[in-house]
């Protein structure tokens, strides 16, 4: 289990990946920056984590990044690689932890793209889990961009079919582009709705390498300016909220549009229960606890030595708490710079005490 930068922003930063790489070649995505040669419809897609992995997580031994969780945090599977990607036919690793999640009722979080999900066992397995199964779609336009996955008519009826089955099915609506505006609100949003969803979520494309146009440097990305996706995002809440849709924004600068600060669309949900001691909570106003695990002296070694990958890191983090690391990310200029806070904002986050 790993958790990876995700740590000082996400309540769900638990990630879990049964496999290593993906097929579906999309070509915005962002672990090209990591795996570009297990990327694409003709990668060799290696194995990942499996069942026993699962179950050490399950049962508590929580050690390296995630010895800072002392209680059943969801586990979030699929943050580098389809689970249900095509590979999952033949080698059915996935298939496996799904009985697992069957059996133990243990709360978790499904990112993908792939077709198999809604194939009869799996869907007789996720009847009995306690799941947010998400599935990533933005608009038709986006078929050309995503060669190996399935279509996005297709992934509307796959909503349909998991939505009968499934506690809770949220649409990601992510990378977002500008450009799909009227495609987001005219097709994906009532599609979505018909099918049985129960919400969105929207995260804005980052791009790297060179700066397209109407783009602003926001730490090793290319970003849209927040006020152009203030205006984007908030027709789309607007236009989400009359069909019914819960929305929630994966946006780290404009958290606050959502229905809740995280953006699963979790909230409610029986045993979701995510760490809220990170950034977007803090600089929030709230006062989030810290549990006795992050209280520990050397809790924070494995997560914030994955994100700081630098040699002194883990003698300098071994002998502090996952606490006293989030509290002085929050109180840093890069903390601010990841949550996009301005000069005000800043001014805010320090007269917090942060």
């Amino acid at each position: 289990m790993k958790c990876g930068t995700q740590i000082v922003l996400c309540d769900y930063p638990i990630r879990f990946d049964t496999y290593s790489g993906c097929s579906h070649g999309c070509r915005y995505c962002f672990t090209r920056k990591k795996l570009d040669d297990k990327i694409g419809q003709e990668a060799e897609i290696e194995r990942g984590e499996g069942v026993q992995s699962l179950l050490n997580f399950i049962k508590g031994q929580r050690t390296g990044e995630v010895a800072w969780v002392d209680w059943d945090i969801p586990i979030h599977w699929g943050g580098m690689s389809d689970p249900f990607q095509p590979c999952e036919r033949e080698q059915r690793r996935s298939l496996e932890c799904l009985k697992v999640f069957a059996e133990t009722k243990y709360p978790f979080i499904i990112s993908t793209k792939g077709r198999c999900v809604v194939e009869p066992e799996y869907l007789e397995l996720l009847k009995n889990c306690n799941v947010n199964m998400q599935i990533s779609l933005v608009s038709p336009e986006y078929d050309k961009l995503e060669p190996g996955a399935p279509p996005f008519v297709e992934r509307v009826e796959m909503i349909g079919k998991l939505s009968k089955v499934c506690t809770r099915v949220i649409v990601r609506i992510q990378p977002y582009m500008i450009e799909q505006l009227d495609n987001v609100m005219q097709i994906t949003l009532p599609f979505v709705r018909d099918a049985g969803a129960f919400g969105v979520v929207v995260e804005a494309m980052k791009f790297f390498g060179s700066k397209p146009p109407g783009t602003i440097k926001l730490g090793g990305d290319f970003v849209y300016p927040k006020d152009v996706l203030f205006d984007h995002l908030s027709q789309i809440k607007a236009k989400a909220k009359s069909l019914g849709l819960g929305f929630y924004c994966g946006e780290n600068r404009l958290r606050w549009l959502g229905d809740s600060l995280g953006c699963c669309g979790c909230d409610g949900m029986d045993g979701f229960k995510g760490n809220h001691y990170n950034l977007n909570h803090i600089y929030a106003g709230e006062e989030p606890e810290a549990t006795e695990a992050q209280k520990k002296i050397g809790s924070s070694s494995g997560c914030f030595h994955s994100m700081l990958q630098a040699g002194w890191s883990s003698t300098v983090l071994s002998q502090l708490s996952f606490e006293t690391v989030m509290r002085e990310v929050a109180k840093s200029r890069f903390g601010h710079d990841i949550m996009g806070l301005d000069i005000e904002g800043r001014k805010r986050a320090f007269d917090l005490g942060i």
